[in-house]
């Protein structure tokens, strides 16, 4: 979910808006709303392009689906990315029961989703009792 990076792009362009502000002489009330305007800008445009630099990282919490399962939202995550990967790559993942499988990306982290994997092959968890 990229709320929380949208919030910290969003800051740190406030500040530099403040900056200039403070910096330029006889700026106006004007001046300063076109800062503040260009930089709620300039975070939309990190917010769209950041994830398709990015792609998926090991380590990432992700939402895993197939046919069976119910694709969820707002961020319900049910698996980590173990391997790197980019839109239409293969890479594993493991779920929370500890199954390991590999999947597909079909799409990237949004703002309030996780990035999402399509099922292409899952190992189920065995374990050994005595």
């Amino acid at each position: 979910m990229l709320f929380g990076f949208f919030i910290k792009t969003l800051a740190v362009f406030t500040a530099a808006a403040l900056l200039i502000y403070g910096i330029t002489s006889s700026a106006s009330l004007g001046y300063l709303a076109k800062l503040v305007a260009i930089d709620l800008g300039l975070s939309i445009i990190t917010l769209v392009v950041y994830p398709h630099f990015r792609g998926i990282k090991k380590g990432d919490r992700i939402i895993v689906s197939d046919e069976k399962t119910l694709l969820l939202l707002f961020g319900f995550t049910n698996g980590i990315a173990i391997t790197d990967g980019r839109i239409n790559d293969f890479v594993q993942f493991e779920l929370i029961d500890g199954t390991t499988g590999i999947g597909k990306v079909s799409r990237y982290e949004g703002f309030l989703t996780s990035a999402e994997i399509k099922v292409m092959e899952k190992n189920v968890k065995i374990e050994i009792t005595q």
